[in-house]
């Protein structure tokens, strides 16, 4: 007869996800990577017969359940098994066949107290009751969600296990990662680099243009000093001094030859 237990949030103990993972798949020899895919029924089957030998049949048990009325099979043996042995406690089949997180995680919480009053620490060897049958889908399937609850992949979905990567074939894999972290960063710095550039170049070619303007209007000015509108010409030639332009002659720009100065082949790459 099982010792009958009863969770209330005062009397029960606060487990991680992680910790009820790890504590089922090392007493079961499994590989559970979410509490959601306990809603196949398996693990709690096997649990009983750890805790209560023939109080299930083993053989009866759907291991690699992926379907409800799998799921309902097993828990309908589970609910068997409970009855059995006189345990006191309603299995919610349709709430946890459904997969959701919050339902299996609180029935796994009440199960592993109810486990820990009933065991006697007798060794038992899981994978070898179970005739090596795998259970759980690990990191290799993927679990999909679908209205908040567990969709276990197609029948017959035998997915091959992840390949073991030796120390110097993951140091590769994250120099290949880094090395192309590293040039997508150089590339976008060259780029924004050129654009400052292009920027810079065309900045000084429209200040030098518009130097040499200036020195042409000082030409003509000088030139037409003494005649009509003098007054207006010392005007204009005080407000170039004020400028302190450089010598006339030292800038070769003229309106024909502007486009001479600029770098063909950096335009060209700007525009690629």
């Amino acid at each position: 007869m099982a010792v009958n237990v009863h969770s209330t949030n005062v009397s029960s103990q606060n487990w991680s996800r992680h910790e009820m993972l790890t504590w089922v798949n090392s007493q079961l020899q499994a590989q559970f990577k979410k509490i959601e895919e306990l809603c196949t029924g398996a693990a709690y089957c096997q649990f009983m017969d750890m805790l209560f030998p023939n109080s299930v049949a083993l053989k009866r048990i759907k291991f690699r359940a992926n379907q409800e009325h799998e799921f309902v099979h097993n828990f309908k043996l589970l609910q068997a098994s409970f009855q059995k042995n006189q345990v006191q406690k309603e299995i919610p089949i349709e709430r946890l066949i459904k997969g959701r997180f919050q339902d299996n995680f609180e029935f796994l919480q009440w199960f592993r107290k109810f486990f820990n009053a009933n065991y006697n620490g007798k060794a038992y060897n899981a994978l070898a009751a179970r005739d090596r049958a795998p259970m759980g889908f690990g990191a290799s399937v993927v679990v999909q969600q679908c209205g908040g609850g567990y969709k276990p992949p197609p029948p017959n979905n035998m997915a091959s296990p992840r390949p073991f990567l030796t120390d110097h074939q993951i140091r590769a894999r994250t120099f290949v990662t880094d090395g192309t972290t590293y040039r997508k960063h150089v590339a976008e710095n060259q780029l924004n680099l050129r654009t400052k550039q292009f920027d810079l170049q065309k900045t000084e070619l429209e200040r030098d243009l518009c130097i040499a303007k200036l020195k042409e209007v000082r030409m003509i000015c000088e030139e037409s000093n003494g005649h009509d509108n003098d007054q207006v010409t010392q005007k204009i030639l005080k407000i170039l001094d004020e400028a302190e332009l450089p010598p006339i002659g030292q800038f070769e720009y003229d309106d024909e030859d502007i486009d001479k100065h600029v770098d063909n082949d950096f335009v060209n790459d700007m525009e690629y």
